[in-house]
């Protein structure tokens, strides 16, 4: 998307109250959650289930660590299909935990197009901190965010269980399902792909497991899954087959492959997927070296599945709408905040001025400089309704963007009243209030 400067003014402000209309729709969404406090956060112990074996997610054995590369090639299926056309808007991420894939994405949502996630996990306890973790996350970097010029997205997060449906599910067209299957029977992986092709029905759905042939590489290796709650692990055989058992008939295509070597740069540059070629020359070396079995494939195996065709067979869905899901909270992503916050916070501080109603206050005095003490909060009371909901959520930024930070024109500063702090705009007396307005008008932040 080109700069502000470059945008003719009128596409320019189509695009601010766009954005604009967006956030205030998505606010008033989000204050349809009341969020109940996030249980803490239950201390790991060293035997823990849900520790990863140490030696397979070792960041020195896997460069990067395995779980960014698994995040980093489902991003960039969903780039692909981008590219390929198909609309991505609506995503749902099946067994989210701690939402860890949302926080990757959250930084790239806007390169294709995407604007609601839908985020599941029956994990309530898991689900909570995630909500609370992408919070912190999104307001660590809403500087960036808000530099985005782009639409904005917001992250809906729901107990519930995959294997069934729900209408939060409605209309999503990419389902995102990562190292989910093997923590439960096989019969209900099963239906978590029945669930997914069938009910769902997205454009492309993008599964991942982890390859049980890949686990004699791993250093100590002596158990029979990667770790102590997996139902199973598929080898390259088993997992192929099973993609394409409920596949039959749904109108899907599906491809494998794979990501996670640990050779050293025997993978692609990207450290992450190998082609086929290259598998076979990798298992035959290590077959050869090690004695053992060949290996085929990386150490996480993957399934895309997209839509070709209608259907061909007909089945009998489950229940459309699961009692088993409840909402927990969302997040939301404030891409192209900041130029619109800039816009509002200038627009207004012009309002309130040119209303007079700056003289209100009692002259001050600083710095042999007298001045009107401007309450934020006043001006942003005052301001048009559109602008408000965004002013009070980014009071520190907005009054940034109303002072140009120099005691000729506008000056801010924080004040304790009542116990909380406030933001204060220092209006000179001795410049008119047109000049105030044009030079507000004028400045490039």
């Amino acid at each position: 998307m080109e700069p502000d400067g470059f945008l003719p003014e009128e596409v320019l402000t189509e695009r601010r109250e766009f954005i604009l209309n967006s956030l205030n729709q998505l606010y008033s969404e989000a204050d349809k959650f009341v969020i109940p406090p996030i249980p803490e956060k239950k201390p790991v112990k060293a035997d823990d289930h849900h520790i990863e074996f140490p030696h397979h997610e070792n960041k020195r054995l896997f460069r990067p660590p395995l779980q960014v590369q698994r995040n980093r090639h489902a991003y960039d299926k969903l780039f692909e299909a981008k590219e390929q056309g198909v609309n991505v808007k609506k995503i749902a991420v099946l067994g989210c935990g701690a939402l860890s894939f949302e926080r990757y994405l959250s930084l790239n949502l806007h390169r294709i197009g995407a604007e609601h996630v839908i985020s599941i996990d029956i994990c309530y306890e898991d689900a909570h901190h995630g909500v609370d973790s992408l919070k912190n996350y999104a307001e660590s970097h809403k500087r960036l965010f808000g530099r985005i010029f782009a639409h904005p997205a917001i992250v809906e997060v729901w107990k519930g269980d995959i294997k069934e449906f729900h209408n939060c599910l409605n209309d999503v067209d990419v389902v995102i399902c990562l190292e989910v299957i093997e923590h439960m029977p096989l019969e209900d992986a099963d239906k978590v792909l029945f669930n997914i092709l069938h009910n769902i029905k997205p454009k492309v759905a993008i599964i991942s497991t982890p390859n049980h042939e890949y686990n004699q590489k791993f250093p100590g290796m002596d158990k029979k899954f990667r770790h102590d709650d997996h139902h199973f692990e598929f080898n390259t055989v088993e997992f192929t087959e099973w993609t394409e058992r409920l596949r039959k008939g749904s109108g899907y295509s599906a491809e494998v492959d794979y990501v996670g070597y640990l050779e050293n740069n025997e993978s692609d540059s990207d450290g992450g997927f190998c082609p086929f070629e290259l598998q076979v020359k990798y298992a035959a070396k290590y077959a050869k070296e090690s004695g053992k079995d060949p290996v085929r494939g990386g150490a996480t195996q993957f399934v895309v599945y997209k839509k070709v065709e209608a259907p061909t067979v007909d089945v009998v869905p489950h229940p459309r709408d699961s009692s088993s899901y409840s909402r927990i909270g969302c997040v939301l992503i404030p891409y192209g905040k900041s130029a619109v916050l800039r816009f509002a916070a200038q627009r207004s501080l012009c309002d309130y001025l040119e209303a007079g109603k700056h003289n209100e206050e009692t002259l001050e005095s600083l710095c042999d400089r007298t001045y009107y003490p401007v309450y934020l909060r006043k001006v942003i009371a005052a301001a048009e309704p559109k602008y408000q909901r965004l002013l009070r959520e980014y009071e520190e930024e907005a009054c940034i963007n109303m002072s140009n930070g120099s005691h000729n024109y506008i000056a801010a500063m924080s004040k304790e009243v009542d116990g909380e702090a406030q933001w204060i705009l220092h209006v000179p007396d001795t410049i008119p209030v047109k000049e105030l307005c044009d030079y507000l008008r004028d400045v490039d932040y």
